[in-house]
């Protein structure tokens, strides 16, 4: 089942524009404001260890910030359940993506981890020092914490999917899917409201 969300996933974030709708809704303001989206391409690179690509989605985007010149990528991830090696994980998933930099003599770009989880538990993910458990103040400095976007689509609901986040219809309607993939019964109540709105979907497109 899991590898069906991740088909799933990958299919709808495969599209620039979708990628582009989703990071101006979720993205923090700040950060959202220093982005030149019109520069957005997907790294068809893959920077994922062979014994590691069963656990990844290996979705990376790269843009230029407004004003400057310096590049930026964004890292995709999709979880469907719970997954407490997720910081660990994206660790290995960042030295990776500056390693192939340095393989390929390009600069090394700065990487903002983005990870969408629709799984049917509550999931808070911490850093990557809440591995280590009673660690003295002392060491703590020495453990290689970052931060991530963190997007779980419970957090939103049906209408404001459908009326306030995200404005492409397409995607409105894959992350309907994906909030109740594990609810058929709640995709089988919307799907006169799914219709309608894949119906502006098709008006987008003439």
């Amino acid at each position: 089942m899991t590898q069906h969300h991740d088909l799933f996933f990958k299919e709808t974030f495969s599209y620039s524009e979708h990628v582009v709708d989703f990071l101006k809704f979720t993205l923090p303001p700040e950060l959202a404001q220093e982005i030149d989206y019109s520069s957005i391409v997907s790294k068809k690179d893959t920077y994922v260890d062979s014994d590691l690509s069963a656990y990844f989605s290996d979705m990376v985007y790269s843009c230029c910030l407004k004003g400057k010149d310096i590049r930026l990528a964004f890292l995709f991830e999709h979880k469907s359940s719970p997954d407490y090696d997720l910081a660990f994980q994206l660790h290995c998933y960042l030295i990776n993506i500056w390693k192939s930099a340095d393989k390929l003599k390009k600069p090394r770009m700065p990487v903002v981890p983005i990870v969408l989880y629709h799984g049917k538990e509550s999931w808070k993910p911490g850093h990557l020092s809440a591995q280590f458990k009673n660690l003295p103040e002392a060491v703590k400095p020495f453990i290689p914490d970052f931060e991530y976007i963190f997007i779980d689509l419970s957090a939103y609901s049906d209408e404001d999917i459908k009326e306030q986040v995200f404005s492409i219809a397409s995607l409105k309607i894959a992350m309907l899917i994906m909030k109740n993939i594990f609810r058929p019964e709640e995709i089988e109540k919307h799907l006169v409201d799914i219709l309608q709105i894949g119906k502006l979907y098709f008006q987008e497109k003439q």
